[in-house]
């Protein structure tokens, strides 16, 4: 019997507004009106698929300084997603809020 792989791929486009001034590109994040296209599994039409894979509109994100400790992964905890710190200081990571 063939063993199961779980795997997954992350998309990425270019970045929007609140993204740009972290990184070039951004993940793919797709509007809830677009589920139930992108998961269709007889969909072909590559150009309506091509046409969701653009940037989160940007007044549906925000954005906040986080905890460095993002950069090791000897850090994985329940706290380390919501860890945030004061200020912009360089240097420090920043999360991503989509909605």
């Amino acid at each position: 019997m063939p063993l199961a792989v779980e795997m997954c791929s992350i998309l990425t486009t270019t970045s929007n507004a609140v993204t740009s001034a972290v990184h070039d590109r951004m993940p793919v994040i797709l509007d809830p009106d677009s589920y139930d296209l992108w998961l269709d599994p007889g969909m072909r039409d590559v150009k309506a698929a091509s046409g969701l894979l653009k940037p989160h509109d940007a007044w549906l994100m925000g954005r906040y300084p986080i905890s460095t400790r993002i950069n090791h992964v000897a850090n994985d905890d329940e706290e380390l997603p919501v860890t945030r710190v004061g200020g912009w200081p360089e240097g420090i990571p920043v999360g991503l809020l989509a909605g």
